[in-house]
């Protein structure tokens, strides 16, 4: 089936210049799209191909731009939606989200969808009793694919069906931040081979899934067939409720051993990280001990050097001053002797004076 990139390009940039939350309509894409002819069919070679393809793409596009105006309008009248969409989106991820409001339309829960798609701040999010249909879901489970924030979803009390699981098992398989799941209350098999497969795609999906670790399937009207899918599904579940179902002893029985042995494995898990941090903790201390040691060894060194430069620095500063008396000491020394050969000179100059005095 030939998608064209271009188109779909084009019709997120149009979102989000509609102000609406963007969402990958791939899936979409590829229903709008499935008319199309084969890129390898030889008609589509001809020039008359070609002009029947763009024709079909601009009706697309005037369709899709159709369906955004109204969605945009749809949007913008809803007071608590605009309001809803504003304080989700600013909340920390800590925060309780506001609640939801009870009337919405099958376009406000498809821009929701688009919301929770590209949302990185709710952490809950509860959409009980509020008449979800079965499609609806499907536009909330396909969130889930790109979703990295939300931990508890609540979807019970709705109509939620076949189509939900069938959608909710792909998008557990990509999720990694789902913990806790209910969807209580929903005609989830409805009796039918359909809803079977269903469930049978939702098992799937919680195989695959790694953070998942409560769902509550009560009052769902799965059958047999259906609790031998889930019975049967290695997940990584710790609690499930699968209360007023049709399940077989055995499926329980299954399902209840397999939530035992989870749950150990949980418990060593922590255990085990437990333990774990405390080696890490153990040997950061040791590490932080030893810098510690470093740390003292290098200011006794700093202090020894400091020590011993001002002890040299005292010696020289004595040594300076002997040096310095000694020098005085030669100097009054010399010059005391220089007095001395003065005054000898002296005496001797007189003497001979005397000396001549007396010849005369």
């Amino acid at each position: 089936m030939l998608i064209d990139k271009a188109v779909c390009s084009r019709k997120t940039q149009l979102m989000t210049s509609c102000g609406v939350p963007t969402l990958s309509f791939l899936e979409e894409s590829k229903e709008h799209f499935k008319d199309l002819p084969n890129h390898d069919h030889r008609d589509f070679k001809s020039g008359c191909g070609q002009r029947v393809v763009a024709a079909v793409r601009d009706f697309e596009m005037q369709q899709w731009e159709r369906e955004i105006k109204e969605e945009k309008s749809e949007i913008l009248s809803n007071k608590p939606l605009c309001r809803w969409f504003a304080a989700a989106n600013e909340q920390p991820p800590e925060q309780e989200p506001p609640g939801f409001f009870q009337t919405c339309s099958h376009r406000n829960i498809r821009s929701l969808g688009r919301f929770l798609w590209s949302n990185t701040s709710l952490s809950t999010l509860d959409l009980s009793n509020i008449g979800l249909e079965d499609l609806e879901g499907v536009f909330l489970a396909r969130a889930l694919k790109n979703n990295g924030t939300l931990l508890r979803l609540n979807l019970s009390m709705n109509k939620l069906g076949p189509m939900l699981c069938s959608e909710m098992g792909p998008a557990l398989s990509c999720n990694t931040a789902l913990q806790v799941m209910n969807i209580d209350s929903n005609p989830l098999s409805r009796g039918e081979e359909d809803g079977n497969n269903g469930i049978k795609a939702l098992a799937e999906g919680l195989a695959d899934n790694t953070t998942l670790r409560e769902l509550s399937l009560r009052n769902c009207n799965i059958n047999a067939e259906g609790g031998r899918y889930l019975s049967m599904a290695d997940t990584r579940l710790v609690s499930i409720e699968i209360e007023n179902n049709h399940f077989c002893l055995e499926d329980v029985s299954l399902l209840r051993e397999r939530l035992e042995s989870n749950l150990k494995k949980e418990e060593s898990y922590k255990l085990a990280e437990e333990a774990k941090r405390g080696v890490v903790l153990t040997r950061d201390a040791f590490k932080a001990e030893l810098e510690m040691k470093k740390v003292e060894q290098t200011r006794e060194f700093l202090e020894h050097e400091k020590r011993q430069r001002e002890i040299g620095r005292s010696l020289k500063i004595k040594e300076e001053a002997e040096a310095k008396e000694k020098a005085m000491k030669e100097k009054e020394i010399q010059r005391r002797a220089q007095v001395l050969e003065e005054e000898r000179l002296a005496a001797k100059t007189k003497k001979k004076g005397k000396a001549k005095g007396k010849k005369k």
